[in-house]
């Protein structure tokens, strides 16, 4: 009897002799050791990802919150981009030219003091913190507005009989009435 006929029987953990890959027992360990590296590598972001979401909550948290004041002036700047955006979309130049006035009014007369640049400004830390994310976006639509120049997309009549004409403006209320 030969060495070889003692071992007849296929050992299932170790495969065939016929080179056919990884046995069973040896896939097993490979890939306990691949789920085990690539597990713990997945695990140390997740922790660190976590911590990161903490510490920013943490940091929002001492930052306070919004006045009423910086509420209320938010929701009237976001509605006036809001205003921009849709006469833009119609091309309605008599509504937009209203708008960009009332808008430079505005930046002018009561959202000055949110506005940096002048002595007014005076921000809660959350708001100073935020103010780029916060007013940029309609700052923008107000620039593009403004370059459409829609004075020069009406007829100079309508032009004429608006200019020189006194404007009050409610922004809370969002009502204007030519004077």
């Amino acid at each position: 009897m030969s060495v070889s006929d003692e071992w007849e029987y296929e050992d299932p953990l170790t495969g065939d002799d016929e080179g056919d890959g990884f046995g069973l027992g040896t896939g097993l360990l490979f890939g306990g050791v691949l789920a085990w590296l690539l597990g713990t590598g997945r695990r140390a972001e997740e922790i660190a990802l976590e911590q990161e979401i903490e510490a920013l909550e943490a940091e929002a948290a001492d930052l306070g919150q919004l006045t009423a004041d910086e509420k209320n002036f938010l929701s009237q700047l976001w509605r006036m981009e809001k205003e921009l955006d849709e006469a833009i979309e119609e091309k309605d130049w008599e509504r937009l030219l209203v708008l960009i006035n009332v808008f430079q009014g505005a930046m002018n007369g009561p959202w000055k003091k949110f506005l940096p640049g002048n002595y007014e400004f005076s921000p809660s830390p959350k708001y100073f913190s935020d103010i780029e994310n916060l007013i940029g976006s309609t700052f923008k639509m107000g620039q593009v507005a403004s370059e459409l120049d829609p004075g020069t997309k009406m007829k100079p009549a309508r032009v004429a009989q608006l200019q020189g004409r006194n404007l009050a403006v409610d922004l809370d209320k969002w009502e204007f009435v030519f004077k």
